[in-house]
């Protein structure tokens, strides 16, 4: 849902330790929840995307920094084009 999916994004702010990130995300948080429900309001990119997440998720749990980084950048990068075309 795009609730979860900007708590996510914020907790990730949260975690890199960086809390003017934390900050300037969350100042941001209306424009973000909005870009979020303009991306997944079409299943078939909550479907691409979702496994990415998932991923994501492991290896913040496994302590994987270099492929958090690495899934974290794809994802957004997935979502600017996505944004680019529909926008």
């Amino acid at each position: 849902t795009p609730n979860a999916l900007f708590d996510f994004h914020y907790y990730l702010t949260v975690c890199s330790g960086n809390k003017a990130y934390a900050l300037l995300f969350r100042s941001f948080e209306k424009m973000i929840r909005s870009l979020i429900e303009v991306h997944y309001s079409e299943p078939g990119e909550l479907r691409r995307v979702l496994p990415l997440y998932h991923e994501l998720s492991r290896c913040i749990s496994q302590g994987n920094c270099a492929k958090a980084d690495e899934l974290i950048l794809n994802i957004l990068s997935t979502a600017n084009d996505y944004l680019n075309k529909m926008l």
